[in-house]
């Protein structure tokens, strides 16, 4: 991420409760590199300089931020998308909650036009 941020590409972060040590780390990586970045939350309020994109798992909520910068849906094109187990890269999660967000990650996507 540090040599991505060197050498300019923009950011979208967005912060899980059980990562805000490592984004506080990165934040001040990409600040002092003066790396485009863009902020995003999943809270029903407005928080400036923040955007909520929509979605319910990290791959649908950057699906919605694409399509909200006017990319088509058949633009995209999703790979490692799976709805019936969880992925090696999700952190600390209750399995049951877990499954229910992929359930509304596929409805999103459905609706959304774009398929897995």
């Amino acid at each position: 991420l540090s040599m991505a941020s060197e050498r300019g590409v923009p950011f979208v972060l967005h912060a899980h409760g059980d990562n805000i040590d490592n984004w506080a780390s990165l934040l001040d990586i990409l600040h002092s590199n003066g790396t485009p970045l863009m902020l995003t939350h999943q809270t029903p309020e407005n928080i400036l300089g923040m955007h909520n994109p929509g979605g319910f798992t990290d791959g649908d909520r950057a699906v919605c931020l694409a399509l909200a910068m006017d990319v088509l849906s058949s633009q995209l094109t999703l790979r490692g998308f799976r709805t019936d187990i969880i992925g090696r890269w999700t952190g600390a999660t209750i399995p049951e909650r877990k499954m229910r967000k992929l359930e509304w990650m596929e409805r999103v996507l459905d609706i959304a036009g774009v398929t897995m």
